[in-house]
Formats: C-alpha cells, sequence, structure tokens
C-alpha cells in the first residue's frame, strides 16, 4: 500500500512541493543571514564612525583647552618683565586705571610710589649689562621681600619701578618707602656681590647702592578725579625732587618725597 502511495501521481507532486518550499526556505534563511551579516557590519561601521566623531570632537576639546592655555601664557608673558617676572609697564597702566575708578567711585585713599635705582647707568657702564640686569632683578627681589601680598610692584623699565598702594594715604606710603631706601642701601650691594662672584663675573664696587623714590595720592575720604595721569605726573614730580635739589638741581639720591600741591619739575625734565 505504501510502495503503492509513493507512485501515485499525487504524491510524487505533494513530495516536489515539499521540496520546493524547503528550498525556498533554505533560500530565505540564507538571505536573511546574508542580511543579519550586512546590519552586522553596517553596526560596526557606524560604530567606527561615532567613534572617530568622538575622538574628533574630543580632540577638538583638547585643542580649544590647549589654546586658551597658550593664551593665558601669551596674556601673562605680554604684560610680565622678562627679566624680574614682575608685572610690567602695560599691566601697571591698567591695574592703575582700576585702582583710580576705585578710589573715585568710593573715597577711599590710594598711593603711588615711583622708585629709581640710583646708579644703574654707572654699573652698565663700568660692569656691563649683566651686572646691571643682577642688580635690577635683585633689586625685585629685595622689594618683594619688604611689601605685602596686596602691596603690587611693577618694573616699568630701565631703574624704575612703580608701586600700587589700595587703602594706603600717602604719609602711610612714606613708611614703605623707608623701609624700601633702607633693605635696598644695606642689602642690595651684598646681594649683587655674592650673585656675580657666584657667576665669576667681575664685580668690585664698595659704594652701596641706593633708592631715590616720589609718593603721590590722596587721603580718605577725597573728593578729588584722580586720573591716571595726573598719579604718575605727580609721583614723577616727587620722584625728581628726591634725586635733584629743589634749588640748585645738583644730583643727591637716596630720599624719598611726598608730592605737596605747588611742587614742579622742570620742563627740561618733563617726559
Amino acid at each position: 500500500m505504501g510502495w503503492e502511495n509513493k507512485h501515485r501521481p499525487e504524491y510524487s507532486e505533494e513530495v516536489r512541493l515539499k521540496h520546493h518550499n524547503l528550498r525556498g526556505l533554505i533560500g530565505r534563511q540564507g538571505s536573511m543571514i546574508a542580511r543579519q551579516r550586512e546590519l552586522y557590519a553596517e553596526v560596526e561601521e557606524l560604530k567606527r564612525k561615532i567613534n572617530f566623531q568622538e575622538d574628533v570632537l574630543r580632540l577638538n576639546s583638547e585643542t580649544r583647552d590647549r589654546q586658551a592655555d597658550l593664551i593665558k601664557v601669551l596674556e601673562r608673558q605680554a604684560l610680565t618683565d622678562p627679566l624680574t617676572q614682575l608685572p610690567n609697564k602695560g599691566a601697571f597702566m591698567h591695574e592703575l586705571e582700576n585702582a583710580a575708578g576705585l578710589s573715585n567711585r568710593h573715597r577711599h585713599a590710594l598711593s603711588l610710589m615711583m622708585c629709581d635705582i640710583d646708579g644703574l647707568k654707572s654699573v652698565n657702564d663700568s660692569f656691563g649689562h649683566p651686572t646691571g640686569d643682577i642688580l635690577i632683578s635683585s633689586a625685585a627681589n629685595i622689594m618683594r621681600s619688604n611689601v605685602r601680598n596686596y602691596e603690587k610692584i611693577f618694573r616699568l623699565g630701565g631703574d624704575e619701578f612703580a608701586l600700587l598702594l589700595y587703602l594706603t594715604a600717602p604719609d602711610q606710603a612714606e613708611h614703605l618707602a623707608e623701609r624700601l631706601r633702607t633693605a635696598i642701601e644695606h642689602q642690595l650691594l651684598n646681594m649683587v656681590r655674592s650673585i656675580t662672584r657666584k657667576n665669576r663675573i667681575l664685580f668690585n664696587r664698595n659704594a652701596p647702592f641706593t633708592m631715590s623714590i616720589g609718593i603721590s595720592g590722596v587721603l580718605p575720604p577725597h573728593n578729588h578725579i584722580l586720573t591716571p595721569e595726573a598719579l604718575i605726573d605727580e609721583a614723577d614730580t616727587a620722584l625728581y625732587h628726591s634725586k635733584r635739589d629743589a634749588i640748585t638741581g645738583e644730583r643727591i639720591n637716596n630720599r624719598i618725597t611726598v608730592y605737596k600741591p605747588g611742587m614742579v619739575m622742570p620742563q627740561s625734565q618733563q617726559k
């Protein structure tokens, strides 16, 4: 009976259809597997692109951070004297403008000190500019060690320094000026000797170094309209009187002068 069914035409057609359907199923499964492989490859490619984009974003972020750090370094260098590492004249003018504005608004005391190292030119001429640089950097270190954190020192160039003293009246600034003048007179020569000896630089000066200082500023409360230019002019005028006799014009140096109304500088000495 089974043998007869196998040889019936209907049975053969049924088997053929099953074989056909099975081949179709196998073909569809193969297509699905191939499509799965394609999808897997697409997912991996997408992951690679995402990772690449994340790397690019991370690099961009790191680059921006490095650029920001570099800008800060360049800004700091632009406002810093390379020899003494003190803020330079550009930083001084910016700080003085802000200080004058604050003093005008709140009527606070404010003082400005202009300081010259006496005799720098003679050191440069006699012993060379490297020794002059040692003199300037040593003077800056002495000044640093004699001021408080909120008393700001600037190197304006050459032998000239400035100190900006918030909430400090000119008579109070005079006490600090005397401390600085005394420290320079007692310490600077030995400091320069020590450094030049260590670096085998010829230096045989025996006379102590000195510093001349001029002070300008206002007492609290005040009704003045302070300007940076007026503070600088008055401190420079006072500095001139510390370095020259008011009557004869003879050089004297190593003094402190607080600006007083009516004090003038000769036309030939004005900057």
